[in-house]
């Protein structure tokens, strides 16, 4: 049984009432499964406050956030990770600036991919040179697909340097998401409305 003050917190701050009753009873399930683990009103109540503001910094509706927190609880844990990924990511965004959130309303669960594993997937892209930086290749394969685009083939193409999977997951420990300087991707050009908005007018 979900504490009633949280009921209270996720149904004000998200107007669940204006969503059918199939939406929120699949909101609840997802969401019960979630605090399952253990989350303090306090640590719910900043981090929902913190997720809405920065979701509505790339101009989500309230019902686009209610289908992203329904797909992905979890994104509750780190608004901060999510939000430096969205930044990252801005090195794939289309013309329309629009790639990133399609891929947050549609293919939420895949903003659930680490950081450092994106970094480090795009680091070895670029060192190899690599022709298709995209979501596939950096985001939605797995450890194995990725892996297998850079193995040697009998018609070896000058990214296949390597002999076997276990060859290139050892090489991208080399990168280090130490090394990541965030404001660079920060200064892109489909970036920096977001920045306004998130880091600089939220804390006027």
């Amino acid at each position: 049984m979900i504490d009633e003050s949280v009921v209270k917190l996720f149904t004000t701050s998200l107007d669940l009432e204006s969503i059918s009753n199939e939406e929120q009873l699949k909101f609840w399930v997802n969401m019960k499964k979630y605090l399952q683990h253990g989350r303090s009103f306090t640590y719910l109540t900043n981090n929902l406050e913190e997720l809405i503001k920065f979701l509505n910094s790339i101009n989500c509706t309230n019902q686009e956030i209610i289908t992203i927190l329904t797909n992905a609880p979890s994104l509750l844990n780190s608004v901060s990770d999510l939000y430096n990924k969205y930044i990252f990511l801005g090195v794939l965004e289309n013309s329309n600036n629009s790639l990133r959130k399609d891929k947050l309303l549609n293919k939420t669960i895949e903003y659930r991919v680490s950081l450092k594993k994106i970094y480090q997937r795009y680091c070895l892209i670029k060192e190899v040179n690599y022709p298709n930086l995209n979501w596939n290749i950096l985001v939605h394969a797995t450890d194995k697909e990725f892996a297998n685009v850079f193995i040697c083939r009998t018609y070896k193409k000058h990214y296949q340097l390597f002999s076997s999977e276990n060859e290139v997951y050892q090489y991208l420990t080399k990168y280090s998401l130490d090394d990541l300087d965030i404001d660079i991707f920060k200064s892109l050009d489909v970036n920096r409305e977001l920045v306004e908005h998130y880091e600089i007018k939220s804390r006027r």
